[in-house]
């Protein structure tokens, strides 16, 4: 008998130790959360892209307007990708539930907890968008090109917006990055933000020293493609 409770015990541990191990291989590995600020600006990238479409064609300039209209729709690209991921992940679930590999509430609450995730928390998927870096790395430089716009221009609010964007896609971009490339990626988001402050306080800000942070800012980009 005391034999036969040792095996009932081992048996219960067993099983804990399979479903935490079924819970953890549910988890999505490559779902890494993502800065807030850096999730608004994605998300409100293809309003932005198509309003810029509008002016575009308002001033006659068809190439610059479709050009626009193309960024908009890479971003709904990666939401495409997001929700797929999702899917087949619940797919998976469903499979391993049938299978028996899964056979607790607790395990499917790991994967509905993510999944779910997917479509109210901010959530990047590192290996699943193949196009996801030239994206981030095509935004970083066309904000950084119109902040320096509107710098020349002394539209200094404008141009405090788009340095942060900027900002905001390099730190996507370092979410895709190994980790030294992600300490310089991080790096170099802080010193845009110190910028974008500086002349938010009106503080001014010399052209070299604007061009010299844009353009380590670019590189960095450039060091991770």
């Amino acid at each position: 008998m005391k034999h036969c409770k040792s095996l009932i015990v081992l048996g219960v541990l067993l099983g804990v130790t399979a479903s935490a191990s079924a819970a953890q291989a549910a988890k999505p590995a490559d779902w890494v959360p993502v800065d807030q600020d850096a999730w608004a600006v994605l998300m409100n990238a293809p309003q932005m892209h198509l309003l810029r479409a509008q002016t575009y064609l308002s001033q006659k300039d068809a190439g610059a307007a479709a050009a626009e209209i193309r960024r908009a729709g890479n971003h709904f690209k990666i939401q495409e990708k997001r929700l797929e991921a999702a899917s087949q992940l619940l797919s998976n679930l469903a499979k391993d539930v049938e299978s028996g590999i899964v056979v607790s509430p607790q395990d499917v609450e790991v994967t509905a907890n993510w999944v779910v995730s997917v479509l109210d928390y901010h959530q990047a998927l590192i290996p699943l968008i193949a196009d996801v870096d030239t994206l981030y790395a095509d935004e970083t430089d066309y904000h950084l090109t119109q902040a320096q716009s509107r710098l020349n221009n002394r539209d200094n609010k404008t141009a405090v917006m788009d340095i942060r964007k900027a900002m905001a896609y390099l730190k996507l971009k370092a979410v895709h990055a190994g980790k030294e490339a992600k300490i310089d990626l991080l790096a170099f988001a802080a010193e845009l933000e110190a910028l974008a402050r500086k002349v938010e306080a009106g503080g001014g800000a010399a052209g070299q020293d604007v061009d010299q942070a844009f353009e380590r800012a670019r590189k960095a980009v450039r060091r991770v493609l």
